[in-house]
């Protein structure tokens, strides 16, 4: 995420929230509190849709050839490993380490300006 647009990482983040809250809905139950095998078979076609969705989303970014997959690509190619590996990524960009200097160097700027 740190390498997208702050309005696409909005996005992203809304839509993930927005994946959680139907998830929960389809469910009945606070999604954190469930294991993974309760989760996959409580969720079903909802939480395939909104996988699907996601990494759609973030696949397409700086990609214009990118075709987008379907549920059943999904269900059929996408591995833990391969989510574990993209939460783990999205985990360390979404640090945003970068923030603090750029507006230091911005507000830095405008000093020597003004």
């Amino acid at each position: 995420m740190q390498e997208m647009a702050i309005g696409r990482a909005q996005k992203f983040l809304i839509s993930l929230g927005n994946a959680f809250e139907s998830v929960k809905e389809h469910i009945g139950k606070d999604i954190t509190q469930l294991d993974f095998r309760d989760l996959m078979t409580a969720g079903g076609d909802v939480l395939f849709e909104k996988l699907t969705e996601l990494f759609n989303f973030l696949m397409e970014y700086k990609n214009d050839d990118y075709e987008a997959v379907d549920t059943e690509w999904v269900k059929d190619n996408l591995t833990i490993s391969n989510l574990q590996m993209i939460g783990k990524e999205l985990a360390e960009q979404n640090r945003m380490g970068w923030l603090i200097p750029f507006f230091k160097e911005k507000m830095q700027e405008a000093i020597a300006t003004s």
